[in-house]
């Protein structure tokens, strides 16, 4: 998948994700909105995100306000 454009938009109750192993992101170049609408996330963990062939993040975190931590990979 190329386009992870708003996966998780209107998820608005939505409180935790665990992403596991079998989520892949890396042939993934646009990451648009990906948790907009999420306020009740506090934490994320990206840290088995490869973005290295992302181009864009463009409102990644667009209105998740309760956002306090995220823990990035290397």
């Amino acid at each position: 998948m190329e386009i992870f454009y708003s996966i998780l938009l209107c998820l608005g109750e939505l409180e935790s994700i665990i992403f596991g192993d079998k989520f892949i992101t890396d042939n993934v170049k646009d990451f648009s909105f990906m948790f907009k609408n999420c306020p009740k996330i506090k934490e994320l963990n990206l840290s088995k995100f490869n973005t290295k062939n992302a181009e864009t993040f463009s409102g990644f975190f667009d209105k998740c306000s309760e956002l306090e931590s995220i823990i990035f990979g290397n």
